[in-house]
């Protein structure tokens, strides 16, 4: 899964586990709507949102 790719990668670089929240939406939440069968690149995404530290 692409999400869970991205958070391994931000952990490696020493974010902690805790400040991550990690969801793969695949169909149910896409970019661009195609027809059945028709890949769209702008759906194949990961959404990191950051927030300021305590």
């Amino acid at each position: 899964m692409r999400a869970e790719s991205v958070a391994r990668r931000l952990l490696a670089m020493g974010v902690p586990v805790s400040d991550l929240q990690i969801a793969g939406v695949g169909e149910r939440s896409v970019a661009r709507q195609t027809k059945d069968g028709v890949r769209e690149p702008q759906s194949r995404r990961v959404v990191v949102q950051l927030a300021p530290g305590n």
